[in-house]
């Protein structure tokens, strides 16, 4: 992969976010990009395209998704989410949606990371347990939990949600 390709795109914005083709750690980060109306390239990888990018010292700690924002190279999914955050002032005003902030943010990355075991198991048998595992046990508690959470915040006075 020529690297000048993937960092210097044409005729495109000076955003530019790495990622692959499919729901993931970096859709948030699209999410917040698309709500503030920042204009950016969704620079998807193939698998074969990543593999020769890994190899490469492009990706800060060889992971995606990688954002380039203002001349910075970002890596690690929640802490692009803060950087966006504080810079498009979507940050918490107190410690109380601070902690909101982390705590939807922590639960999402749990969710995904129940997710991650099941996709990249190999094994067709682990991978139906750890589908029924996922389906009927790990992801309806974290649901349940970020939904009663959510309605505890109805008419908060933060203003937050």
């Amino acid at each position: 992969v020529d690297q000048t390709s993937i960092t210097k795109p044409t005729n495109m914005s000076d955003t530019i976010l790495h990622y692959f083709d499919f729901n993931g750690r970096a859709d948030p980060i699209r999410a917040v990009l698309h709500y503030k109306n920042v204009d950016f390239q969704d620079r998807i990888m193939t698998f074969p395209e990543w593999k020769e990018v890994k190899a490469t010292e492009f990706c800060p700690l060889r992971q995606v998704p990688v954002l380039e924002i203002d001349g910075l190279k970002l890596s690690q999914s929640g802490a692009i989410l803060d950087y966006l955050g504080e810079k498009y002032d979507l940050g918490a005003t107190n410690a109380y949606e601070r902690y909101l902030i982390t705590y939807y943010v922590n639960t999402t990355d749990d969710m995904m990371t129940c997710v991650y075991k099941y996709i990249w198991d190999s094994d067709p048998d682990s991978r139906v347990k750890k589908l029924e595992e996922l389906t009927k046990k790990e992801l309806p508690i974290l649901y349940a939990d970020m939904e009663n959470n959510f309605l505890q915040q109805k008419g908060n006075e933060t203003g937050w949600l």
